[in-house]
């Protein structure tokens, strides 16, 4: 059992290892554990960017901070389109100000529009299962820390992943890959602290957190997903899931009367939602989205509860239980598979899956800029380039079901009769010319 910790002081007493890690990328120490963060930032009035969520772990690393005497601490919070954003920047400015930290929000939509675009084309499922969320926005959350960072000459940025979270190798890498040349990491990779101590400090500080373990949200978009608390992290259960903690699928009405939604496709590419154009407007791209998740959300259309994989570069590689909903993303990944079908023949098809799959998993894993993701992709926009199309749906409470498909270059067949007499013509044929 871990000690109790009734102060900052008391942090020597957690569990951590202290092996010194460096970026292989900039050289720089990679902070690890708390006693990483005084040993590698000797300066207290060094400009140190976190990553801020405004949740427990997030402000207890600005506690830390404060505690341990840094000065120039600025929390920063990306904005990938969850709903957070829309009324709780000021509590999130609030409670870095009681932590002796600036806040900023940083936009991030528009970069990530482009990442969903891409997901919409590429349709990536964690082992063929889940529309995978977090393993996109990472990077671009990553990457708009990094660029504030250069510009106000900051050379630390920590964030507060651990052990259980695929986010950890998710940012670290984000990080690198923006080229960002001085320190990062997380304190709590190797420095595990009770929440319960966590929370105690904070409310010691003015800052009111509920003892009981909430459940963690990650919100963007594309999807929204959950995880963890005392009713979600036993996968034998039971499981109480609450309809409240969806976003778009709750509340939803059995006798809620049906409704159509056309997808089109060219090249690949999610084109149009309704007819409504959104090609190269990222605004108009977005709002769309919203308008899709909605529109499906409300009939229930888009849960997902599953496994998925941490430490899969170790021994000790385990699954943790994680629940999401993506009401777009079903439907639009759902139509591109159909187009797929419609338009390539069998082994091209069992080709493009294969390599969604290994696309998805670089992402799940961190490795955006690797040269097995880097193929993956430049292979899947070869074989797309002849996927165009319309799909139509009918949307019912809790499912949804084919109207049409057309492809603009199919290979389905539309009269099985007359397809029939025409093969077999052709055997025969082929047949008598042999002799």
């Amino acid at each position: 059992m871990l000690p109790a910790m009734n102060s900052l002081a008391d942090l020597s007493t957690a569990p951590t290892i202290t092996n010194v890690m460096v970026s292989p990328d900039s050289g720089k120490p990679l902070i690890q554990s708390i006693e990483d963060i005084e040993k590698h930032i000797p300066d207290k009035e060094a400009r140190i960017e976190t990553l801020f969520s405004g949740g427990v772990d997030s402000c207890y690393l600005l506690l830390l901070l404060l505690e341990k005497g840094y000065t120039n601490v600025h929390a920063l919070n990306v904005n990938v389109g969850g709903p957070s954003h829309n009324d709780g920047l000021e509590t999130l400015a609030e409670r870095a100000k009681a932590l002796g930290a600036s806040f900023q929000s940083l936009d991030g939509r528009d970069e990530f529009v482009e990442v969903v675009r891409s997901a919409c084309r590429y349709r990536p499922r964690y082992l063929g299962g889940h529309p995978i969320s977090s393993s996109l926005s990472r990077p671009v959350i990553a990457a708009k820390v990094s660029q504030a960072a250069k510009r106000t000459g900051a050379h630390i940025i920590l964030h507060t992943a651990n052990q259980s979270q695929n986010s950890l190798p998710r940012i670290n890498n984000g990080i690198k890959i923006a080229d960002f040349s001085g320190i990062h990491g997380s304190p709590y990779a190797h420095s595990v602290i009770p929440r319960c101590d966590k929370i105690k400090a904070l409310n010691r500080a003015g800052l009111k957190f509920r003892e009981e373990r909430d459940v963690s949200c990650d919100d963007n978009m594309l999807v929204s997903e959950f995880e963890g608390g005392p009713l979600l992290d036993d996968p034998e259960g039971p499981i109480e899931l609450k309809d409240e903690l969806y976003r778009w699928t709750k509340d939803v009405k059995a006798d809620r009367p049906t409704e159509e939604v056309t997808l089109e496709f060219k090249r690949g590419h999610l084109v149009s939602i309704d007819d409504k154009a959104i090609d190269g407007d990222a605004i108009a791209f977005r709002d769309a989205l919203s308008c899709l998740n909605v529109k499906a959300g409300k009939f229930g259309i888009g849960r997902y509860y599953g496994l998925e994989h941490i430490h899969v570069d170790l021994p000790t590689e385990s699954t943790v239980t994680e629940f999401r909903e993506a009401p777009a993303a079903t439907l639009i990944y759902a139509a591109g598979d159909l187009l797929d079908n419609a338009t390539l023949r069998q082994r091209d098809v069992s080709k493009l899956n294969e390599l969604r799959m290994k696309w998805a998993l670089e992402c799940s894993n961190g490795r955006w800029a690797g040269d097995e993701h880097r193929r993956c992709q430049e292979t899947m926009d070869k074989m797309l380039e002849l996927v165009s199309g319309k799909v139509t749906y009918c949307l019912e409470p809790w499912r949804y079901g084919l109207i049409s498909v057309k492809a603009k270059k199919h290979i389905y067949v539309r009269d099985r009769d007359a397809w029939e007499v025409k093969t077999v013509g052709k055997l025969q044929r082929t047949s008598f010319m042999k002799f």
